[in-house]
């Protein structure tokens, strides 16, 4: 199996279902490797392919994003919304031949991924299929340019420091020689500290169907466009941008010593139950910072309660807080 990263030989790798989570640094690590170039093995992701003669054209009437914007020197991010603009998965994509796109997701939403397409394709002249198996995922933290591989080796940048690398699974082996030559390699620990740290958040099987997109602060970090034109929820998505008022909207917060909490639990204060969700979360030593959907009025508080943590935290201003300062939604 692939996701087992069985080709990884690393003496301090901790394993568990198909992923690695450590190659030997702890979570206290996480502050100074966020400042080197390293690349993560990343299990959890999974793959959908969309291949044929009407993919792009069934992708535009569904998708968040512009996807006849897509090229085989790009990438992008998006989501699957259902009718009511509820986000059924969120990924990024690259073009993997002119017929051929991939959907880079988490691995527990590949099958609804594909149910609800499908649903879509019976008038179109396409093929959708879980290529999980087929390819391997990863993480890469750094500014520079990312080495140069030969065909079957896909790039996707997410900001301006972190990118996935979508390897076909014969490629996988290689690719990572070359990735470690350059990189330190960590788990998928550091990953989604990384992706915290830079608000850069995603749907899992715990909060799927749970948000629309500019909960996740989607309009900010370029996975919708409002210029496209129709798609499936599109009119709940624009109607929030233009003429609703955001009541919900995705903070990154710093919690002393909670316990192990997943996403899709619930916030509260002492006068108000349900007033957010957590979307993820990452330990670093003792402290655990997160992104949640909570009321403008929950991050105010003096203390939150999720899981059977309840106390003070701290609000950590997103790379791209200003664009809420200046009333931007």
């Amino acid at each position: 199996m692939t996701a087992a990263f069985s080709f990884i030989q690393h003496s301090k790798a901790i394993r568990h279902d198909g992923r690695i989570t450590s190659m030997g640094e702890n979570t206290a690590d996480y502050p100074l490797l966020a400042g080197r170039a390293t690349v993560s093995p990343l299990g959890d992701r999974g793959v959908v392919r969309v291949a044929g003669a009407d993919a792009t054209k069934l992708l535009q009437g569904q998708l968040t994003c512009d996807i006849n914007q897509l090229s085989a020197e790009g990438s992008l991010k998006g989501a699957l919304c259902d009718s009511k603009g509820r986000m059924i998965s969120s990924f990024a994509c690259v073009q993997q031949s002119p017929d051929a796109i991939l959907l880079i997701m988490h691995r527990g939403l590949v099958t609804a991924t594909i149910e609800t397409l499908k649903k879509y394709a019976v008038f179109y002249k396409v093929a959708i299929t879980d290529a999980s198996g087929d390819h391997v995922v990863y993480g890469i933290n750094t500014s520079a340019a990312a080495p140069t591989f030969a065909s079957g080796v896909y790039a996707a940048p997410l900001t301006s420091t972190l990118q996935l690398m979508i390897c076909d699974a014969t490629q996988a082996a290689q690719c990572w020689q070359q990735l470690v030559s350059c990189c330190t390699a960590a788990g998928d620990g550091l990953w989604a500290y990384l992706l915290i740290q830079t608000g850069e958040s995603e749907v899992t099987p715990g909060t799927q169907g749970e948000f629309i997109p500019q909960m996740l602060n989607f309009q900010h970090t370029n996975a919708i466009s409002f210029r496209k034109g129709c798609y499936t929820g599109q009119e709940i998505v624009a109607r929030m941008q233009y003429l609703g008022k955001l009541k919900r909207r995705m903070y990154h917060l710093r919690l002393q010593s909670p316990p192990p909490l997943q996403p899709g639990d619930t916030f509260s204060t002492d006068a108000r139950e349900n007033i957010g969700t957590l979307v993820m979360a990452s330990w670093c030593g003792d402290t655990c910072d997160l992104l949640a959907v909570l009321t403008a009025e929950a991050a105010l508080a003096e203390q939150l309660s999720v899981g059977s943590f309840s106390g003070k935290f701290e609000v950590i201003a997103l790379p791209y807080e200003d664009k809420f300062a200046t009333g931007e939604q």
